[in-house]
């Protein structure tokens, strides 16, 4: 039910909206969100990807949107067992964040996920 209702959020946003236009971001994002809440993990991934592409290229690489749906691409990732393509993204976003402070939430998001991933790859020291 959420599934067929996040699709038909997106489908109507589609309908309304030029790419890249917010509403259709962010209801691709809820979309993403229900695909990994279901372990639809291949779904989240090219939604992600596809994402990744559009907020880089509309709004910027530096723009909260893109990264906030980069972070949640990267925490997949690191999850999925990729842990340097997560490792990667999530220090090239926060190379974007340090501009907001080190005390800025997304930015302590954003490293407390990077020392998790290191951690999982037995980086103790690093993390």
């Amino acid at each position: 039910m959420r599934q067929r209702s996040s699709e038909y959020i997106v489908k109507t946003s589609e309908e309304v909206h030029d790419e890249g236009h917010v509403t259709i971001i962010r209801a691709q994002s809820g979309l993403a969100s229900t695909y990994r809440l279901m372990s639809h993990f291949l779904d989240t991934q090219q939604l992600y990807v596809r994402l990744d592409d559009v907020c880089k290229r509309i709004l910027g690489p530096s723009h909260p949107a893109t990264l906030a749906n980069q972070h949640n691409h990267a925490v997949l990732v690191t999850y999925q067992g990729q842990y340097k393509m997560g490792e990667e993204m999530l220090r090239e976003i926060i190379g974007y964040q340090e501009v907001l402070g080190k005390e800025h939430p997304d930015y302590l998001k954003s490293s407390g996920e990077l020392a998790d991933n290191l951690l999982l790859q037995g980086r103790l020291l690093e993390a």
